[in-house]
């Protein structure tokens, strides 16, 4: 678990340092920037292990991510929890919407775009959560949680395609298998041939597309004030592209 730990610990690094950033050109404050950074990397465990344990149903990330999410609450103002709990109950339907995908797959029931897209963003809506968490060191500022809402859409549409192969084999919902699905459910297993395929049916211009709307939503809710944010969003667009064009 250690292990599971130290990578998910790296893998969202980028999301902390742009928030305690945040909260440093806010705050001019070293001190509740590195407060807030210890505070977001036990809620990236928690959320990571969480989302672990509803894709395998294996009990020990349940615990583990019980923990995670004990040693955040132990650090935070009553009403900070009390929101966060909230929070949580708003965002676990996801894993029922999830579900619902994978039930669609299964019996080869048709899925909209307009379904694949509310995938994107309810999956990248723990965002909010996150979100929540930063505002307690910071005015409260919503242009820059739907900001950051899409930068973390972003991410996730990035992660499916890298991710493709596994979420095959797990038969997890994917942004790329879904769009294969919907125009044929006999979706290649190889991350190779299924960009092949997009490729040549225009589905890879349809995810492209979908990521510059979210990038240009972005752009437009935080134009210069978060550098760093405007960095990222536009570094997850470009990685898309990239996989799509080289």
């Amino acid at each position: 678990m250690n292990k599971i730990i130290e990578n998910i610990d790296k893998k969202c690094s980028e999301g902390r340092r742009i928030m305690g950033n945040i909260v440093y050109d806010l705050t001019k404050n070293i001190n509740k920037k590195r407060k807030l950074c210890k505070l977001i990397k036990l809620a990236d465990r928690y959320a990571c292990l969480l989302d672990f344990y509803y894709e395998t149903n294996d009990i020990d990330y349940y615990k583990d991510a019980k923990k995670q999410k004990k040693a955040l609450y132990r650090r935070l103002d009553a009403a900070i929890k009390t929101d966060l709990t909230n929070l949580e109950k708003e965002l676990l339907p996801y894993f029922n919407y999830e579900q619902d995908l994978r039930r669609k797959i299964q019996t080869q029931n048709p899925i909209t775009e307009k379904e694949i897209k509310n995938y994107i963003l309810k999956k990248s809506s723990d965002s909010f959560y996150y979100m929540r968490i930063l505002q307690a060191f910071i005015p409260k500022d919503n242009n820059l949680v739907k900001a950051y809402h899409y930068r973390i859409a972003l991410y996730d549409i990035l992660d499916d395609l890298r991710d493709f192969e596994e979420d095959f084999k797990q038969k997890m919902p994917n942004i790329l298998y879904l769009y294969l699905y919907n125009q044929n459910p006999n979706v290649p297993s190889s991350r190779l041939n299924a960009f092949i395929v997009a490729k040549n049916s225009g589905i890879d211009r349809r995810i492209i597309k979908f990521a510059c709307e979210l990038r240009r939503s972005s752009d437009k809710l935080n134009p210069v004030k978060y550098p760093l944010l405007n960095k990222s969003v536009e570094r997850n667009y470009q990685k898309i592209v990239k996989l799509f064009t080289q």
